[in-house]
């Protein structure tokens, strides 16, 4: 009897040793990449946008109802969001994306950000990981000329759905029972009863070398699913195959539910067009020498201009009894200006001038208020610009022989510019400037006496060289003159100057 129990309580442990090898063996499919892949919960931080919150509080709102919806996702609460970034301010620093998640239970945060400029809104939407702080994917959208609210909440639905559907997978295994599973994906994603699913598991994911967004992923295939039974946004499914048993559990990615389409009227049969090694630039960012790049972004709020010129000056001035002539036909000077786009049509001007004439100084001021008639969308394509504003035009005389030893001419006058492409790629423009001042006025000290008539008139052209997206250099002629009589019946004085000039301009 004992032995019959020494051999029962034996095979009893042999058989537990066995069952303990065997699950021992039994291979566990986990990967770390795939985890950090893994996406259930989604943060919604605050949109931010350059006016005030005008468009930013409505589109984020409107992104909270987008996820709300969304079945396959979990909105996590953001009450302890602490400091609001951008999506451009966090690109660039996992560890501000770090610094926010650290009290959010959240899988991935998704940033907005909406920017008003000159040609139009700009929208982004970005994907951040919580673990790693780095951009999974983003989708723009450049210068809409859309501006109501309800357009703009299209435009940014479809900016996050671009998103969603860059995370590498359609849809995950959320329990499992024997040889069935449910999955979070029903009707609304396109299952049927019958429906063949594949299991994958994300085993290595490519990054872009400077900016870390995702570029492709590589998956391994853990068996083939058949769904038994469909709800809206759920379903249950009977695995039919799979790479080891019980290799498919819980979070387990579904994919390819959606099938990948090709032109059927391509018959070519060379490289693969979507290969981005086969591309010209792939040396850029693949490859044993990729090169980091930096993408440029196109000007937005305005631009600025130095200038450097020499021309031309011949001033009269005649009082009763005395005249005093100057003629300089090298004077220098040297030009700063500024431009503000409001939006699309409106722009800010302001301009600021010194000259060196022999026994003078000249000095121009100028503001203008511009509005724009843009016959395209490129900034750099064909306009005409009316201009308002005020300008001053002051000679200061150096010579001691002088009976006059300052003048001014000052007032408000309106302008007309233009500006029209020589090449088709738009490298090259030609334009010119048109002024005329409204009643200027004129002082001249010491004092002679009313002014009985003013004449102030400035025209220019100019031609320009696009030397980038933000840059460009630009070589001008200016003409402008300037008369008055006054009350005496010698007394007038006027002034001529043309100017030859070459800057460079900054765009931003």
């Amino acid at each position: 009897m004992a032995k019959r129990f020494s051999l029962f309580f034996g095979l009893l442990f042999w058989s537990a040793i066995g069952l303990a090898q065997l699950e021992e063996h039994q291979a566990i499919y986990t990967n770390p990449t795939d985890q950090l892949l893994t996406i259930r919960k989604i943060a919604i931080l605050p949109s931010v946008d350059n006016i005030g919150g005008i468009y930013s509080r409505p589109l984020e709102e409107h992104i909270r109802k987008i996820i709300r919806l969304d079945h396959r996702f979990d909105l996590a609460s953001t009450e302890n969001i602490g400091p609001v970034y951008s999506p451009s301010e966090l690109r660039d620093n996992p560890e501000k994306v770090k610094e926010i998640s650290r009290y959010l239970e959240a899988d991935v945060l998704l940033a907005s950000q909406l920017i008003k400029g000159p040609r139009g809104i700009s929208l982004n939407v970005s994907m951040y990981l919580t673990d790693n702080g780095q951009l999974l994917a983003e989708s723009n959208l450049e210068e809409t000329k859309k501006f109501d609210i309800s357009s703009l909440k299209r435009e940014t639905q479809k900016l996050v759905g671009q998103v969603i559907k860059r995370i590498p997978y359609d849809g995950l295994i959320m329990s499992r029972t024997n040889q069935t599973v449910t999955i979070n994906l029903g009707e609304r994603d396109g299952l049927k009863k019958g429906s063949i699913l594949t299991v994958v598991q994300i085993i290595k994911a490519e990054y872009h070398p400077k900016f870390k967004f995702l570029i492709s992923t590589e998956k391994e295939v853990l068996g083939k699913l058949k769904v038994a039974k469909v709800d809206k946004t759920l379903s249950f499914a009977k695995i039919i195959t799979e790479i080891e048993k019980k290799a498919i559990q819980k979070n387990a990615k579904i994919s390819g539910i959606d099938f990948v389409s090709y032109d059927p009227n391509d018959l070519s049969l060379g490289e693969q067009k979507d290969d981005l090694s086969a591309r010209p630039d792939s040396s850029i960012s693949f490859g044993p020498k990729a090169k980091e790049w930096v993408p440029q972004r196109p000007p937005t709020f305005g631009a600025v201009s130095a200038h450097l010129g020499f021309g031309s000056f011949g001033s009269d001035v005649r009082r009763s009894g005395s005249s005093y002539t100057t003629n300089d036909s090298f004077a220098k000077n040297i030009k700063f200006a500024g431009e503000l786009w409001m939006d699309p049509k409106y722009s800010l001007h302001i301009g600021i001038e010194q000259g060196i004439v022999s026994n003078n100084s000249v000095a121009k001021y100028d503001f203008a208020v511009g509005y724009n008639f843009r016959f395209t969308n490129d900034i750099w394509g064909s306009k005409i610009e009316l201009l308002g504003g005020f300008a001053s035009y002051i000679v200061d005389v150096e010579d001691v022989s002088s009976t006059v030893t300052k003048l001014n001419y000052s007032g408000l006058r309106l302008g007309l510019s233009g500006m029209f492409p020589l090449t088709l790629n738009n490298e090259w423009a030609a334009g010119g400037k048109l002024f005329i001042f409204i009643s200027p006025s004129v002082t001249q000290t010491p004092k002679v006496g009313s002014v009985r008539s003013t004449t102030a008139n400035h025209f220019s052209i100019f031609v320009h060289k696009k030397m980038g997206i933000n840059w460009k250099l630009q070589g001008t002629l200016d003409i402008e003159l300037y008369t008055a009589k006054f009350s005496g019946s010698t007394s007038n004085s006027s002034q001529e100057q043309t100017t030859l000039s070459g800057g460079v301009t900054y765009l931003f």
